[in-house]
């Protein structure tokens, strides 16, 4: 009957669209790292990803902060998106104030939102980073490799359609894991071309 018609072909609709979503998160997935596999730099990296990743899902703003060796600051930034004078920024900051976002980001390895930035803003890398923005809801998502975070990425969303899952095992977070991954890589590189440098 027309009931269950309709209920097959909605069926149908939604397997359809799961599909498309999986084919267009695996190509995006593809892109990225076939082209951050040709960065020469750390700086480089964190670039193309940003670009790539704010082209290919439609964010506006996205920024990337690098955490020091030990974890207590944020040393190096990229941005991408309209309104930052600078892509990169080597200012440093604390961040591990226990009302800091940052902190809980990096201390409990998984997202969260942010809605209200204005009650953030007298937090100094919060304001540093949004304040001469029109942004009014982010979502901070650690940079994780091997169980390790090397950085935390921040960008704007808006809550009411949220259309990426933002979990910790979901696809936007299998993105920055796999750019923390690369970095992680060229970390090592970087330290051992260092060190072959103070042999010769």
């Amino acid at each position: 009957d027309i009931v269950k018609i309709a209920g097959y072909t909605f069926k149908q609709f939604g397997l359809l669209s799961a599909y498309r979503k999986q084919a267009r998160e695996i190509s995006t997935l593809y892109l990225l790292t076939s082209r951050i596999s040709k960065a020469s730099s750390l700086n480089e990296l964190f670039e193309i990803s940003l670009k790539t990743i704010a082209e290919e899902l439609g964010f506006s703003h996205i920024w990337l902060g690098l955490l020091n060796e030990s974890k207590t600051r944020i040393s190096n930034q990229i941005v991408y998106g309209s309104g930052w004078k600078k892509r990169q920024s080597q200012i440093s900051y604390e961040i591990m104030s226990k009302n800091n976002p940052f902190y809980e980001v990096i201390s409990s390895k998984n997202p969260i939102m942010l809605s209200d930035l204005d009650q953030y803003f007298k937090i100094f890398g919060l304001r540093n980073i949004f304040s001469n923005l029109e942004v009014n809801s982010i979502c901070l998502l650690p940079m994780i490799s091997g169980d390790v975070v090397e950085g935390v990425v921040a960008v704007e969303i808006n809550p009411d359609t949220v259309t990426y899952d933002f979990s910790k095992d979901g696809f936007f977070a299998n993105l920055i894991n796999e750019v923390a991954a690369v970095a992680k890589t060229k970390k090592l590189e970087n330290q051992l071309a260092e060190s072959d440098k103070m042999k010769t």
